[in-house]
């Protein structure tokens, strides 16, 4: 694995590269031990949900 911090910014921002390739692909879901906080969820939804969807 990458860690809890890059599955997460991998996930939250689309970023594939997180997990250690130089691949661009989306990212539609990633495993992690650290859920995301309330802040992340919001930051999300605001910044990200209108063009990605839920």
């Amino acid at each position: 694995g990458v860690g809890s911090g890059k599955g997460k910014i991998a996930f939250l921002e689309n970023k594939y590269n997180q997990f250690g390739t130089d691949t661009t692909k989306n990212v539609h879901w990633a495993g992690s031990d650290s859920k995301l906080t309330a802040t992340e969820l919001a930051t999300y939804a605001a910044d990200k949900e209108p063009g990605w969807g839920k």
